[in-house]
């Protein structure tokens, strides 16, 4: 009897931890003394939110984070992106040890074999009274102080005070005019690695009174909404592109800031700035942000300033390979992004490609003229940016559009013509004048009618190509007759039809 009696508790014991363990398993508080492990996780009451351990995008370090709690097949997130907000952005975990626990003076903390991570650094202001942690419905994760009968005393710190790269409904963008909090958003570096980017998105006022939202980039004024009149921004018609997303602006003697609220018939919502400046709704780019300010003016664009060698429209075009030379690199110290890496490449003047070169994207490499990329697709391959110089406009006529009538010539055949006489230069537009460097231009004609050789076992690879623009000092070899050489075989009247007046700027093309 004593052997059975002692089985039933057991069993009973058994049961109620294996219920308790359960229980805490999708409960939405944390309450002193319980441990959160990895692996483990917080569920907000209505199911919209989790909080978990997490490691994004392919690195191997671990993070606490809140994100939407939606299945992989449920629902499309523009770049893959569920998490909202992160407690050790800068403080990652190197395995799967952590715990995050209320410790013993009511302090939220990240526990691990490596030392341990204050998430907050609030405690109770009475020695007898406890904390607790919630998720709630909104994303918001809160720390109580409690009385003894488990009754709120107030709240102690919460998440939405410490955004991270995300706005959630409910939360602020602006300052406390009475205490020392400045609610903005800062970028991560990268998908893989979510600590402190060069990108962040806040409030701005001027000393008139107005208020606007700005994007910064290390500190520098990079994008700007205009002024906040009439309930909307200057320079953005519209704020959201399922127009279900209502902006207000407050200000009063506490505090001034900007939040959101949205149609309740939509699940979720968020704006998020990403690393390149751009700002990301749910499932698309916000209808603003500085996204675009790398490649053109657009209203709200700060106008950045580069070297004197750089052209306005100049681009690098991702490619993958490997460079023939070492590069110069700038360690992970640095905590650069690849636009912080596409930047130092800009100032360099002699920069022609640069890649991110760390497992999580932290350290940039770039490259000088004298070293050539080769395209290849081995495992050793890396993403590198190569520098394609802007498009250089020689003849401003389009090849279909081009007719030289007295030997029925098309633009190539005319192109090659010239060539052949030693007088290439003369199907330069005349609306350039004398300001195109004559040797870039002879180069760029020769290059381009090796592309445009009659047999493709002749013409150039795209490696080549970009070797032949970049670098100097690789010899050109002769072109053959290109492919496309005449007009004869078009009617008479095709012929008449052409006209250079009724052209536009293009380039030589290429079949």
């Amino acid at each position: 009897m004593a052997s059975k009696g002692r089985n039933l508790i057991f069993l009973i014991t058994l049961f109620y931890f294996l219920l308790i363990r359960h229980s805490h398993s999708n409960k939405d508080v944390l309450v002193h003394g319980q441990k959160l492990r990895d692996g483990e996780q917080l569920v907000s009451a209505d199911g919209r939110f989790r909080l978990e351990f997490f490691s994004p995008g392919t690195s191997r370090n671990r993070y606490v984070g809140i994100s939407f709690n939606i299945p992989d097949d449920k629902t499309v997130v523009i770049a893959n992106k569920k998490v909202v907000w992160v407690a050790n952005r800068d403080n990652p975990v190197a395995d799967n040890s952590g715990i995050l626990m209320i410790d013993e003076f009511g302090r939220l903390t990240i526990s691990h074999s490596g030392g341990s991570v204050f998430v907050s650094n609030s405690v109770p202001a009475e020695n007898n009274a406890t904390a607790s942690a919630m998720l709630l419905d909104s994303g918001n994760f809160i720390l109580r102080e409690q009385n003894s009968d488990g009754s709120t005393r107030k709240n102690l710190w919460q998440s939405f005070d410490y955004p991270t790269d995300t706005l959630l409904p409910g939360m602020k963008l602006g300052l406390g005019l009475k205490t020392t909090d400045i609610w903005l958003l800062t970028s991560w570096i990268s998908e893989n690695n979510p600590a402190k980017g060069s990108f962040t998105l806040t409030a701005g006022f001027n000393m008139d009174g107005t208020s606007m939202l700005v994007i910064w980039w290390q500190g520098t004024t990079y994008w700007t909404s205009g002024n906040w009149q009439n309930g909307h921004f200057e320079f953005v018609p519209r704020l959201s592109n399922g127009n279900y997303n209502n902006f207000s602006y407050i200000s009063n003697e506490n505090e001034k800031y900007f939040m959101y609220s949205f149609d309740k018939n939509h699940t979720f919502s968020r704006y998020m700035i990403d690393f390149t400046g751009a700002v990301l709704e749910m499932t698309e780019l916000a209808p603003f942000g500085a996204g675009g300010c790398s490649y053109g003016s657009y209203p709200g664009c700060v106008k950045q300033q580069f070297p004197e060698c750089r052209k306005p429209n100049e681009q690098f075009k991702q490619r993958k390979g490997v460079m023939s030379g070492e590069g110069f690199k700038f360690d992970r110290n640095y905590n650069l992004s690849l636009f912080d890496c596409r930047v130092k490449c800009l100032n360099n003047c002699s920069c022609i490609a640069y890649a991110a070169t760390a497992y999580n994207q932290t350290s940039c490499t770039i490259w000088s003229k004298g070293v050539n990329f080769k395209e290849n697709n081995y495992d050793y391959s890396m993403e590198i940016y190569v520098l394609v110089p802007e498009k250089e406009i020689v003849s401003g006529i389009k090849n279909n559009n081009f007719c030289h009538r007295e030997e029925a010539l098309n633009l190539i055949g005319y192109a090659w013509e010239l060539w052949r006489e030693g007088k290439s230069l003369e199907i330069a537009d005349p609306a350039l004048g004398d300001s195109y460097p004559t040797n870039d231009v002879l180069r760029c004609i020769h290059i381009g009618l090796l592309c445009v050789q009659d047999s493709p076992i002749d013409r150039p690879s795209i490696s080549d190509v970009v070797s032949m623009i970049t670098n100097d000092t690789v010899s050109l070899l002769p072109p053959k007759q290109p492919a496309s050489f005449n007009s004869r075989n078009l009617p008479k009247i095709m012929l008449e039809n052409f006209s250079i007046n009724k052209a536009s700027i293009s380039e030589m093309e290429a079949r």
